[in-house]
């Protein structure tokens, strides 16, 4: 118990909550752009092998990081004793949650479409959630850990999702998209059925996976003015939906990129 407290005393420390753009952020972001260029260029044309030990390793520090934020979420300490108090609210089950869950597929499973629709959603639906994360980001606390591991967190989903996207520029097409949107469809239907079940429990508490919960008001961009005007269940399809959309552009957009890019290619060879 002594080691824990000291643990959750170590981790306890505080900082003015970053703004949007501050040193802090800019610091991170500047990191991440570099950090994702180098991997992008030093591994393109990596092994199976190679990439899968990327990919592990990157899940186990996400991993790794998301325990502490449940721990420094949790606990505190209270004259030398720490006290347990889970916090509903940080449930890891948001969109951004997600790549823990769907990583060790990426990593653990032999070639097949299991695996190909692990590899397209880190590479769609998560890369989304990290870059908007990074442009508009909405996660700062007082606490420095917290911070940390939000810049971390979503750094990995971006820097995983444009080296798989570069990674698999020649094998993957659009019809493994689809594949990332079954999966998507699934962390859907969990998000939505966890937070029927919390709702039927009444915590009492916060409990707002993927921000759909009918009895929460939806704070995300653009759906925020949806939510309440619309009924439940077609806000929810619009949810679902738009998220497919965006991710289905962000594909077409770098498949686009490397198809311009292939040409000039061709052209300076020829």
């Amino acid at each position: 118990m002594r080691l824990l407290v000291f643990l959750r005393n170590l981790i306890g420390g505080t900082m003015k909550t970053p703004t949007p753009y501050s040193w802090f952020h800019i610091i991170w972001f500047v990191v991440v752009i570099g950090f994702t260029v180098f991997m992008c260029w030093k591994f393109k044309n990596c092994s199976d092998k190679t990439l899968r030990l990327i990919l592990m390793i990157s899940f186990f520090v996400m991993a790794s990081f998301e325990i502490i934020k449940q721990f420094k979420y949790s606990t505190s300490v209270v004259d030398n004793t720490l006290v347990w108090d889970y916090q509903w609210f940080v449930f890891p089950f948001q969109l951004c949650s997600t790549p823990i869950y769907v990583f060790p597929f990426t990593f653990l499973l032999k070639d097949g479409k299991a695996r190909d629709a692990a590899l397209a959603y880190m590479m769609t639906f998560s890369l989304f959630g990290g870059v908007a994360v990074f442009f508009v980001p909405d996660v700062f606390t007082v606490s420095i850990v917290i911070n940390i591991q939000s810049m971390l967190h979503h750094g990995i989903q971006v820097f995983i999702g444009f080296l798989l996207l570069v990674h698999n520029r020649k094998r993957f097409n659009y019809k493994h998209v689809l594949y990332g949107c079954i999966v998507f469809a699934i962390m859907f239907t969990v998000a939505i059925s966890l937070n029927e079940i919390m709702n039927a429990i009444s915590l009492g508490e916060t409990f707002n996976m993927f921000f759909i919960n009918r009895a929460d008001k939806c704070h995300l961009p653009i759906l925020s003015s949806i939510w309440g005007n619309v009924p439940y269940v077609v806000f929810a399809m619009i949810y679902f939906i738009g998220f497919v959309a965006i991710s289905f552009i962000v594909f077409c957009i770098f498949k686009g990129i490397m198809i311009l890019v292939d040409k000039n290619v061709k052209k300076q060879k020829n």
